[in-house]
Parts: C-alpha cells; sequence; structure tokens
C-alpha cells in the first residue's frame, strides 16, 4: 500500500478498499471492503496500531503504513535473502549440464528464489515454459528455494493492460509462481512499457486483484531513479506493488554505495520493501567492466544492503553472471 494522503474516518476511495484489504489479511476486522473509511475500520486500525505499539489514533498516516506493509510483506510471499534473475532459462540449464546441477548451484549460492521470465506483452515466454520450468520449480521448492515469474508489461491500450493482466495471473497461477514481477521500463521502440498513466494503472491494479485472488504477491522492478525518466508513470505500477525491487545497476557508477544511496533517496516516497537488484553481469547499461569487478561490486552491494537492513536484494541474470560472481555467492553469508 503506498500512502498519498492521510486515511481516516469519513475518507473514501481505492485506498482505502486497498487499506481494509491488507487489515483482513493481517486478521483485523474492518467490516465491509467497500471503499469506505467507517467506525469498524477505525477500530481495526486502532487495534493494529496498538498492537505494533503506534500511536492509537486510528489515522493510517506514514508510519502506521510502513508497519502494515512490513507485515504484509511477512505475511505474503516474501521477496527475502538473495535472489537471482532467469532471462533464458534452456541455456541456463544447458550451461548448467542439468536441471540437478542448476539447483545444487542454487542451493550452494543460498538463493532464497529464482526469477524467471515467464510473458511478454500479452504473449507467454513460450521458450521458458517447456516442462523444465516445471520440474525447475519443484525440485527448487523441495531445497526451500522459491519460484518467481516476471513479465515485461506493453500496454498500448488500458484494454491491452487489462488483458495483459489476465494473462499474467492466469500464467502465476498456471505455473505455481510465488508472485510476480512487473518489469516496467521507459519503452524503447516497440520493447517495454507503451502506454501511459492509465495504462499503468488499469495493468498493475488489474493484477493486484487478480494475484491477490490467488493468495499471491506482486512487485515492481523498474529504474532505480524514477524520476529521470520525466512521463514514465513508475508510482502508478508501485502503488499497487508488495516490494520495491529497483534495478541498481551499479556498473558504470563511481562506486556502489553511491548509486544505491541515490536510488534509496530516489524511492523514498515509498514505504513498500526495498529490494534492489544488483548488477551481475558484464557489459553496457550498468554492467560491470570485469569479471573481478563484477565479484568485487556485489561484496559491497551485499555489504551495504546488510548495513542498512533491507530485507533482501536480487541480481541480474545467472545467464550472464561469471564464475567470480558465483564464487562470491558461494562463499559469502547471506
Amino acid at each position: 500500500m503506498k500512502i498519498i494522503r492521510n486515511l481516516k474516518r469519513d475518507i473514501e476511495g481505492e485506498d482505502v478498499k486497498r487499506l481494509q484489504e491488507e487489515l483482513k489479511a493481517l486478521g483485523y476486522d474492518p467490516g465491509p471492503i467497500d471503499g469506505k473509511f467507517g467506525p469498524r475500520t477505525e477500530e481495526a486500525v486502532k487495534k493494529f496500531q496498538k498492537d505494533k505499539g503506534l500511536k492509537e489514533d486510528g489515522i493510517v498516516g506514514p508510519k502506521t503504513a510502513e508497519a502494515i506493509n512490513k507485515e504484509i510483506f511477512m505475511k505474503t510471499n516474501p521477496i527475502t535473502g538473495r535472489n537471482m534473475f532467469i532471462w533464458k532459462l534452456k541455456p541456463v540449464l544447458t550451461a548448467e549440464m542439468g536441471i540437478n546441477n542448476f539447483v545444487s548451484k542454487a542451493k550452494m549460492a543460498k538463493l532464497s528464489s529464482v526469477w524467471i521470465k515467464i510473458a511478454v506483452g500479452t504473449s507467454p515466454y513460450h521458450q521458458n515454459l517447456s516442462e523444465d520450468f516445471n520440474s525447475v520449480r519443484d525440485k527448487l521448492m523441495a531445497e526451500g528455494i522459491t519460484v518467481w515469474g516476471w513479465h515485461e508489461p506493453r500496454c498500448k491500450t488500458v484494454a491491452i493492460a487489462e488483458n495483459e493482466a489476465q494473462i499474467v495471473a492466469d500464467l502465476a497461477k498456471d505455473l505455481k509462481v510465488k508472485g510476480i514481477l512487473m518489469d516496467a521500463e521507459k519503452p524503447e521502440g516497440n520493447s517495454f512499457f507503451q502506454g501511459g498513466v492509465e495504462e499503468a494503472s488499469a495493468y498493475a491494479k488489474t493484477l493486484r486483484e487478480l494475484l491477490g485472488a490467488s493468495g499471491l504477491s506482486l512487485a515492481i522492478c523498474s529504474h532505480d531513479i524514477p524520476h529521470n525518466f520525466p512521463g514514465f508513470p513508475f508510482e502508478e505500477f508501485a502503488r499497487y506493488a508488495h516490494v520495491n525491487a529497483p534495478q541498481v545497476y551499479y556498473g558504470g557508477s563511481p562506486s556502489v554505495r553511491n548509486r544505491l544511496e541515490r536510488a534509496i533517496n530516489a524511492n523514498s516516497m515509498l514505504t513498500i520493501p526495498f529490494v534492489p537488484v544488483g548488477a551481475g553481469w558484464l557489459g553496457d547499461g550498468g554492467g560491470c567492466a570485469s569479471a573481478s569487478a563484477c565479484a568485487e561490486r556485489a561484496l559491497v552491494f551485499m555489504h551495504l544492503i546488510r548495513e542498512y537492513g533491507f530485507p533482501g536484494y536480487g541480481f541480474w541474470h545467472w545467464g550472464g553472471a561469471p564464475s567470480n560472481l558465483w564464487e562470491v555467492l558461494f562463499s559469502s553469508p547471506v
């Protein structure tokens, strides 16, 4: 839940409805889920505040919203610990010489989850959705490693945006993943997000509701410094996300700390958990200059995550990660 105004008695709106849904999910009865902040919702807020040692005023401001978000984050399918993106599954399995070796490597790297691409726009990403996907998921889960799916929204119109959300939610349910990451990025030609504010809102709102009905979570994975892209409706995506996983691609930055702290400041308007994604590959667009730099910067990145107390972090991406990075993951605590 993203707070754009204090929520209190007699206020109505979609944000109130979302608050009611989350209070109910946490075991606090807000009354009817109708978007109307009445006496029962106020009483539920006060009970939550009392349990969390907050001022019992029945008003949901930034502190109460942050506490609710943290509880929801831990109650749903959370992104914690160390995580890894997978863009193309088959080449990864080929390079690792099979699913069993792949799973062993994930375990050695102390991964909490892997994030596999499942769709682009309205099209399932079929090259990742063979029977191997189910085997990978089941064998990872047997080792306590969860699987999330990620989707690249296009959303040229509101109708298409809602259709994309439906397709992705259905895929998430069928594939038995734990949640979806929205890879929402500024347009590059016909690639990435093609809509505006209305399309972003329609997509994210619909996807949040559909995933919620199946007990699944939603994360936003986008530009780490959103204001660098005026006109891109970042906040409309983030409004409906449980988790913010910004792309903190520090490869070409003066230092990892510099880039991470800029990202922290640029995302400070959000109260949802912050789970940054680091640069685990070589090359342009934020990747590292060499294999040794990739490993060295990953060590700094993980140290900073612990320093700031963030619940988790990820890397882009398995197929591009040099052996130096894997050695760091094998030998370093989460």
